[in-house]
């Protein structure tokens, strides 16, 4: 892995641990239904340099800017293992049904910020992703997060329990003990 040091340029440095030192993708496999089934990993990892626009007029990140970025982890994690778009394949959409965050320390403006993501609990019809934001430079827990995540009929708009229609393309999830 590539140390890029704390003055890095640009926004969005995604690392994800599915990716080998060379930055190759393994081959996912497709499943009887033809949506595509990769093994992915419960964590991985983005970067932020945080901007001018990013921060509020004390000088530090506005907390709705937290939010931000936490959703964006969010997603990153699961565009990067296909998941959203291999279970919207099945008719199943998600939604955001809480998200719990704790500020411990600030953020300005040119820091640089790693966001850790991992699938925390699974229940029998939601996940919770575990999110912590470090100042990458001095290693500092910032701030950390829990979102909780349902899947919904398309057609109904009802839960769907976490069943082996999602477990078949996420299967980490089958590791994980259901509460």
């Amino acid at each position: 892995m590539i140390d890029r040091g704390c003055l890095a340029s640009g926004l969005l440095y995604p690392r994800h641990s599915t990716h080998d030192a060379a930055g190759q993708r393994p081959p996912s496999a497709p499943t009887r239904m033809g949506a595509r089934r990769t093994k992915c990993p419960m964590q991985s990892m983005m970067e932020i340099k945080v901007r001018g626009f990013h921060v509020n007029r004390a000088g530090h990140v506005s907390n709705a800017r937290y939010l931000d970025f936490v959703e964006e982890a969010g997603w990153l994690y699961a565009e990067r293992n296909h998941l959203f778009a291999n279970i919207h394949h099945l008719g199943v959409d998600h939604a955001t049904t809480n998200i719990t965050i704790n500020y411990l320390h600030r953020a300005r403006a040119g820091d640089l910020l790693r966001i850790e993501t991992d699938v925390a609990r699974r229940g029998q019809r939601a996940i919770s992703f575990q999110h912590k934001i470090f100042n990458d430079c001095t290693g500092r827990l910032i701030a950390d997060a829990q979102v909780t995540v349902v899947f919904l009929e398309r057609t109904t708009g009802r839960v769907v329990p976490i069943d082996e229609r999602i477990t078949e393309l996420w299967p980490e999830l089958s590791e994980l003990p259901a509460e």
